[in-house]
């Protein structure tokens, strides 16, 4: 741990007023320019706060004054991330792969974990399968009870398909009323048995008499990577929802897992 005591006052004048933002593409920076004929001139206090984020998030380097100050020397620039800001910044980073109406993972965040989900799957030689979620007659819904209503039922699903997911799965709201899921080393097999238990579990504790279709794909099995996978459990559950309340594997629709 950086034992670095943090100055907190430079000439009677609080740091956090001399302090400039700074927003980068992966941060959120506090620039802090200080002269080393200076910095003995700081008030030698520490602040638990700042010597964590100290700790962790410092840059320093050294660049030569031009201009009217170039007889100063070399100006130390000490980038601090802010506590808050950085907190902050944290937050709406990941906010930008959520969706906001379920707290699910968008399609954004889908395509991140599934990139990132199908490289560990090639390295460690294991499966991965995607399933993509269909609720039943949405539009009637809506239609019958209202946006605000439909919005919930929404809602209820992901609640529905968070309990039934594993801890290692990624559940991902795809768009409008479907849904998808990303599993890891998974089987064909081991992936038709979830997308069952959840069209049950939905089928059973749903407040309205709600169903939902799923299509499921698997790597390498049946697709290649990661656009043959998706488009796979695309098309295996454009056939789901010619029945409803199914759950089929595609390129074999004869892999229909028989409803209880």
């Amino acid at each position: 741990m950086l034992k670095q005591r943090v100055p907190l006052v430079f000439i009677g004048v609080a740091i956090a007023a001399l302090l400039l933002p700074l927003i980068g593409g992966h941060a959120n920076l506090w620039l802090l320019h200080l002269v080393p004929a200076q910095i003995f001139g700081f008030y030698r206090g520490t602040r638990g706060a700042l010597l964590l984020v100290a700790a962790s998030w410092v840059l320093s380097f050294v660049a030569k004054l031009s201009g009217p100050f170039s007889g100063t020397g070399p100006i130390v620039i000490i980038s601090v991330f802010s506590l808050i800001n950085g907190f902050l910044f944290e937050k709406l980073h990941k906010r930008s792969f959520l969706d906001e109406l379920t707290g699910l993972y968008n399609r954004r965040g889908f395509l991140l974990y599934l990139e990132q989900h199908l490289a560990q799957a090639e390295r460690l030689n294991i499966p991965l399968s995607v399933a993509i979620v269909d609720i039943d007659g949405f539009k009637s819904i809506n239609d019958s009870y209202g946006h605000i209503y439909g919005d919930q039922v929404l809602c209820q699903v992901a609640r529905l398909i968070k309990q039934t997911c594993r801890a290692a799965d990624v559940a991902v709201r795809w768009g409008g009323d479907e849904f998808a899921l990303i599993l890891l080393d998974t089987s064909a097999s081991g992936a038709l048995v979830l997308a069952e238990r959840l069209r049950l579990h939905v089928e059973k504790k749903a407040s309205l008499p709600i169903t939902i279709s799923v299509g499921v794909s698997t790597f390498p099995t049946h697709a290649r990577d990661k656009t043959e996978l998706v488009a796979n459990a695309d098309r295996a559950l454009l056939l789901a929802k010619k029945d409803r309340n199914m759950v089929v594997l595609e390129p074999d629709p004869s892999h229909l897992v028989p409803q209880y």
